[in-house]
């Protein structure tokens, strides 16, 4: 178990903390900060208009790859949607769990968009305490209890060279900041491939096929991890996600599942 620094018995602390404080104070009245969504002053991360837009992944879902069921539905907590039935059929699933917070619309867009294309990094802290939060809810049905690792999904290195960072990499470092649980760089993208939510759903599954493997300098470290979390921003069909699964189980690992701010039906 990880120890709690002692700390220290001296003003230094404080001292750092007010000029932190002052600081901050400077830089809002410089840079005053905006909403995500609309770009109006806010202090959070949305405005209260913008928050009521947000759409949430409402229950009931699926137990495996998190889709919402019709709202009517009469279903179990551990039901599956007709997709992931089949799927069980021919053969067991890659993703043990697929959960995200958000459909991909409207304020949550604009600001995923942000963080992954106009440089608004800062948008990873607000953004990872809404994943921390809402795995820490029991009802989730993604407990962080049991995780040894998170995982970012990665860029092909040409892509994040042109883009500066890798936006799931700023999600999953925020999030192990509030979980403790450590940041493993272990898979890598060594086939460019076109961005999955410009092709058609049928054609997804191929395209990023064989696009991801070890990262074996990584693997050395972390190779006992049992317990996986893959971390990115927006799933598609979810393609991407089982393909990093496939790779992972195939080197030992016992269960993965997957967390994304948002999902695109």
């Amino acid at each position: 178990m990880r120890q709690l620094p002692v700390k220290p018995n001296n003003h230094a602390g404080d001292a750092n903390r007010v000029r932190k404080i002052l600081g901050d104070k400077i830089l809002d009245l410089v840079f005053p900060p905006r909403c995500a969504g609309c770009g109006t002053w806010n202090q959070s991360i949305f405005c209260r208009q913008c928050d009521r837009k947000l759409k949430r992944v409402a229950t009931p879902i699926c137990f495996c790859c998190g889709a919402p069921f019709d709202q009517s539905a009469q279903v179990l907590p551990d039901s599956l949607c007709s997709d992931c039935r089949d799927n069980r059929y021919h053969d067991a699933p890659v993703l043990d769990h697929r959960r995200a917070l958000f459909e991909y619309s409207g304020p949550m867009r604009k600001a995923i968009h942000a963080l992954k294309y106009q440089n608004k990094t800062a948008l990873a802290i607000p953004l990872a305490a809404w994943l921390a939060e809402y795995s820490a809810n029991s009802s989730s049905g993604l407990s962080l209890a049991e995780i040894e690792i998170i995982v970012p999904i990665p860029l092909h290195p040409v892509r994040q060279w042109r883009r500066g960072y890798n936006q799931s990499t700023l999600l999953a470092q925020e999030l192990s900041k509030l979980t403790q649980i450590p940041v493993a760089p272990i898979l890598k993208r060594v086939r460019h491939t076109i961005p999955q939510v410009e092709l058609h759903a049928n054609e997804r599954s191929q395209n990023i096929k064989g696009a991801f493997a070890i990262n074996e300098n990584a693997w050395l470290e972390y190779s006992g991890a049992q317990n996986i979390l893959l971390l990115d921003d927006v799933a598609t069909t979810g393609a991407t996600l089982d393909e990093c699964a496939r790779v992972l189980k195939k080197r030992g690992a016992a269960k993965v599942c997957a967390l994304t701010l948002a999902r695109i039906d």
